[in-house]
């Protein structure tokens, strides 16, 4: 990449608890690599429109289609923020709702440990509403840089409307996502592994011996 600083971010809750181990070792990965790692860290909307420039941008998030202001279902893919909804962010984000570019996504966030389970939960999982921003908003607030790594770790954020997604993978050197939906489990082997590879860490399990030099993304891939 053009530039040598890096954007990990996560907005899954605790119900993924692999999410944060993975996102937790690739900022220790990255800076051992050689690269800054950008703030802000966290993916709300309002961070999300100061994010630019970055050399490697990996974000892990539940990835869909959410329900526009109003109540219709958007057709356009989204991915969940860190901004809860509730009636702050509904006077602070007005404007964006409005555009209809930042949706609502209803999604596991916790683990019911006991009490009294509601009909919207799923299996052990409580579920929560928070704001999911669409591509629309994401290819006008969001940039990087030349020959950057771009990585939506999200349910089926690989098999997107590609004319959608351009304008923000003008610049853009590589793009990963998921083609179809993605437990936590295997997203945390997945990401591990590149990234092990690719910035040359030789720390994720199994370990090869003798230890490896940093591989092209296409020999990783293959």
């Amino acid at each position: 990449p053009s530039s040598s600083s890096a954007r990990i971010l996560n907005s899954l809750g605790p119900a993924f608890p692999r999410a944060q181990r993975t996102v937790d070792s690739l900022r220790i990965w990255c800076r051992l690599a050689g690269y800054t790692l950008s703030t802000p860290d966290v993916a709300t909307i309002e961070n999300l429109k100061s994010m630019d420039g970055d050399g490697i941008f990996y974000w892990a998030a539940h990835g869909g289609y959410g329900d526009l202001r109003g109540g219709a279902e958007s057709t356009v893919f989204a991915m969940w923020t860190a901004d809860v909804v509730n009636p702050e962010n509904e006077a602070k984000y007005t404007e964006d709702l409005n555009t209809l570019h930042v949706v609502y996504i209803h999604a596991p966030d916790a683990v019911r440990t006991r009490g009294f389970v509601r009909p919207e939960d799923q299996g052990p999982f409580v579920t929560a509403w928070h704001y999911g921003v669409d591509l629309y908003f994401i290819g006008a607030n969001l940039s990087f840089a030349n020959n950057s790594l771009v990585y939506f770790d999200a349910c089926n954020s690989g098999g997107i409307d590609k004319g959608r997604f351009q304008p923000i993978m003008a610049k853009a050197g590589f793009y990963l996502g998921w083609t179809v939906a993605v437990d936590d489990k295997d997203a945390d082997v997945a990401a591990r592994f590149f990234f092990d590879r690719t910035l040359g860490m030789n720390r994720n399990t199994p370990k090869l011996t003798p230890p490896q030099r940093p591989f092209f993304v296409e020999d990783v891939l293959s």
